[in-house]
């Protein structure tokens, strides 16, 4: 596996492509490390990235649950349409972004102050 990116918002998360067979994986690094298949491949990541990154903004604080239902909608279909893999694992790393959209955890104003804040760690 070559390692190319970390999750910090996950303890010991990094992200690694298989060069066997070119998939991009998410892994975590527990007393077990945990592999799992984010993409089919590094292009189809990219695309990902780049859908969520145009998607955005997907609402605003004090949402109501139908407007958060459609964003999320809207970022599942778009992945499922880039790599149906993605969204397979429900711990994987696209399902988890998308559960964590659907409970409210991206409202513009609030992925905008993360923004505007340095990572500590």
């Amino acid at each position: 596996m070559v390692q190319f990116g970390e999750i910090p918002s996950r303890i010991g998360g990094w992200m690694a492509l298989d060069p066997a067979n070119g998939r991009v994986l998410d892994v975590m690094d527990l007393d077990e490390p945990v592999v799992r298949i984010a993409n089919s491949s590094l292009k189809q990541f990219s695309e990902c990235i780049r859908a969520v990154i145009d998607l955005f903004p997907y609402y605003h604080e004090g949402a109501d649950f139908d407007e958060i239902d459609a964003a999320t909608g809207r970022i599942s279909a778009k992945l499922n349409d880039i790599d149906p893999v993605a969204l397979e694992d429900p711990d994987g790393f696209w399902r988890t972004f998308v559960d964590d959209v659907q409970m409210g955890d991206y409202a513009t104003e609030v992925s905008l102050r993360h923004r505007a804040s340095p990572i500590s760690g």
